[in-house]
């Protein structure tokens, strides 16, 4: 029998203390002195996870041949590109184990059975990538573990104080420093320094990218070059798929190389129209976990009579969900043609890793500030049996149409070789071994330490909506919510808001001070195998864009009732091909909404449904 990965993150049962570690912001690891020795040990053990070889040489041939022989079987599941495959392509199975009750046609790429491990659009998004994140911490943390054997014996003793406090970083791209200063140069630097055991040395920076050590496809040649090895390549307008020995591309030119410039301009023109106004609505109003843990679901309307009526769900928090601030980050770094924006092969990126991380630490935050809010809902356990958010159509490991709950196992993450974790294990961060700074500074030393409810819940509600609201001087903020389908378009898409421009198209720039924003769809190709993508071709999302920026920027008055429906304007186009779609065909609903935000008191604010925007005239 194949032995059980069996990594359960990194933590008590990993370092022997039971004081957890605290995630990094990556900024700071990578440049405070203090970190200095975590940082040597992260970037090495990092390195060497994305360069295992992805089989294991000395396992048995079995059916089904990939890559000369090799099938899923022998993958090595320690290998970052065995990690990165569990998020979609090549739709394999991840640590399987002969003790694995599978049917025999399970993992037959192209078959009828459901397939994949997608926890996107349903009330496990923020659970299920909880323990993705935990799983290649561990990964690092144990290449690490060897790595520290390796050092002199003056070094040995320092360098395992710091893998005891080490642990995956994040990446907060709604922070005012990304505002300024876009995506953090170490995203981009082709090599790292570190102190390893022989020596100061140059090492490939292993956050930069990853080179594919599998076919994940094939790429367009330009010109009338026969050669499969000459540039310059275009992606698949549909998904990027990437042939063996090419390297992952964030906003790709025409030659296929990242264009840094590109992707940290998207980065920042989002951080300040889309992300900090929607964290900071999140934060405000979102108190359901419904609402908050996924971006949309099928029942997004109620019929009375024979008639639909209004959303099922009238606060904003219908239209701000942490999956749909995620979506932005996906499409503003991944860019046309970029893997980030391409669900099917967005985790080969290693930012992928950071960003989740980050979104780790915004439900941990969340969670802190909301601790009763859970699966156990009321309004969870009485949904409909259409609903998407609480019913799953089926991955690897679960069959369709079961009910998601606390205790549904969160495959392909191993708690131990016979057992999934599940939502109701990775509930506390602290338990798993880690927090963040925000948490560990507003503990309450009243409180029981092991509840929930251990922290100073008011006091980091008003810290955390202070760092992300975007203009403290503003008593007012406007808001377009919508609700879109998720689908319609065959692949990723952006729905792109303008105010007072008739003409905008595809080519209208994002710099303009008419662009208010953009909603990003970050939906898989038609040909995708996620069975539970498949089976929800008319999925919706629900999402938002801040309008107060661009008004104030128009000189429209944010106090009064000045914007009208008919000066916003809506632009769709495809994420990997910039092609304009018809965005009536996408747009299911669209409203603008006011907020005062006048008074002192937050519990005082109010919101006011201003107009519908789309259809026009409801």
């Amino acid at each position: 029998m194949k032995d059980a990965c069996n990594y359960p993150g990194i933590g008590v049962s990993a370092t022997g203390t039971t004081t957890p570690g605290v995630r990094l912001p990556i900024e700071a690891l990578m440049s405070s002195s203090k970190y200095k020795l975590q940082r040597d040990l992260f970037l090495q053990g990092f390195a060497a996870v994305q360069n295992k070889d992805v089989f294991n040489r000395n396992s048995l041939f079995e059916r089904q041949e990939i890559d000369s022989g090799f099938t899923f079987k022998d993958v090595d599941p320690t290998s970052f590109f065995a990690v990165a495959s569990i998020h979609g392509i090549p739709y394999e199975p991840y640590d399987f184990l002969d003790t694995d009750k599978l049917g025999p046609d399970n993992w037959i790429p192209g078959s009828s059975q459901y397939g994949g491990y997608c926890h996107h659009g349903d009330i496990l998004f923020p659970t299920w990538h909880r323990p993705y994140v935990m799983l290649l911490e561990k990964l690092i943390y144990d290449e690490a573990a060897e790595i520290v054997k390796k050092y002199p014996e003056k070094l040995k003793a320092d360098y395992s104080k710091a893998l005891e406090e080490l642990r995956f970083p994040y990446w907060d791209w709604g922070s005012p420093v990304t505002l300024e200063k876009g995506v953090p140069s170490v995203f981009w630097d082709e090599t790292v320094e570190v102190e390893a055991p022989d020596g100061k040395t140059s090492i490939t920076n292993p956050l930069r990218s990853y080179v594919l050590p599998r076919d994940l496809g094939t790429l367009q040649l330009v010109g009338n070059s026969a050669s499969p090895t000459k540039k310059p390549y275009i992606p698949d307008s549909n998904t990027p798929y990437t042939p063996k020995g090419y390297a992952t591309v964030r906003n790709p030119d025409t030659n296929y190389v990242s264009n840094q410039d590109s992707t940290s301009l998207a980065v920042v023109t989002s951080c300040n129209t889309t992300y900090r106004p929607s964290l900071y609505q999140l934060f405000n109003y979102v108190k359901s976990w419904r609402q908050f843990s996924n971006h949309g679901d099928k029942k997004y309307v109620a019929i009375v009579d024979g008639k639909e009526v209004k959303p099922l769900t009238e606060s904003y928090g219908h239209y701000t969900s942490i999956e749909v601030i995620h979506d932005g980050v996906h499409g503003d770094v991944g860019g046309s043609g970029g893997h980030m924006a391409n669900s099917d092969i967005a985790a080969f990126d290693p930012i992928f890793f950071l960003h989740h991380c980050n979104v780790d630490r915004l439900i941990a935050i969340w969670q802190a500030i909301n601790p009763n809010a859970w699966l156990d809902e009321a309004d969870l356990k009485g949904s409909g049996p259409l609903d998407k958010k609480v019913i799953n159509e089926g991955t690897f490991t679960q069959k369709p149409g079961v009910p998601l709950t606390e205790d549904t196992p969160l495959a392909p993450f191993r708690k131990s070789e016979t057992e999934f974790w599940t939502s109701k294990g990775v509930r506390d961060v602290v338990a798993l071994g880690y927090t963040y700074c925000e948490l560990k500074d507003h503990i309450d030393p009243s409180k029981d330490p092991k509840s929930c409810d251990r922290y100073k819940s008011e006091e980091l509600k008003k810290y955390i909506v202070d760092l992300y609201r975007p203009n403290v001087h503003v008593q007012n903020h406007w808001q377009l919510t919508a609700t879109v389908k998720k689908n319609a378009a065959g692949g990723p898409y952006l729905l792109r808001v303008f105010i007072d421009i008739d003409h905008a198209d595809e080519h209208t720039s994002t710099h303009s001070p008419n662009f208010a924003g953009q909603i990003s769809i970050f939906a898989r190709s038609k040909d995708t195998q996620c069975a539970n993508c498949k089976a929800h071709p008319d999925a919706v999302v629900h999402g938002s864009v801040d309008l107060t920026n661009c008004m104030q920027a128009l000189n429209i008055d944010l106090n009064r009732n000045s914007l009208q429906a008919n000066q916003i304007k809506f632009v769709a186009i495809g994420t990997n091909n910039k092609k304009r779609l018809i965005w009536e065909d996408l747009v299911i609903k669209a409203d603008l909404c006011k907020y005062d935000e006048s008074d002192v008191d937050h519990k005082k604010w109010s919101k006011t449904h201003v107009s519908s925007v789309y259809p026009p005239g409801n």
